[in-house]
Order: structure tokens, then sequence, then C-alpha cells
């Protein structure tokens, strides 16, 4: 797994809001988004509803593979 620079939901939805997605992408060897405005509405709706620390929540981890996928 790829070695993360923290970034909160906000800022994490600021970096995804300012740049043109792919409509699919390969977030890692097992997972393929096929509808990324879809993955990412729900993924801040699931990260808002998460109660603890959000750098353990699935979605917020699924969303820094996603933003490391647009990096390369």
């Amino acid at each position: 797994m790829a070695i993360f620079a923290a970034m909160d939901a906000a800022e994490l939805k600021q970096y995804f809001s300012s740049r043109e997605l792919p409509t699919e992408i390969r977030i890692a060897p097992h997972m393929v988004v096929t509808n990324v405005p879809e993955f990412l509405r729900i993924s801040f709706i699931c990260i808002d509803m998460w109660e603890k620390d959000v750098e353990k929540c699935p979605s917020w981890v699924r969303l820094q593979l996603l933003k490391d996928a647009l990096e390369q």
C-alpha cells in the first residue's frame, strides 16, 4: 500500500473538485472505479458518517488510492 500524505476530507474535496476526472480508473490491482463521480459522492458520505479516526475509514483510504492513481 502506498504511503499517503495526510489530507482531511475538506482538502480531498477541494483536490478532486479542482481536477478533471476520468469516468473509470484502476486505483489498485484489485480495484477499478467504474463511475468516479458516484464513487466520490458515496465515499464522502461515508467519511462524514465515520465517527472514529478518519485515517482508519475505508472510504478515506480508497480516496487516497484514487488520488495516488490520478497522480501517476
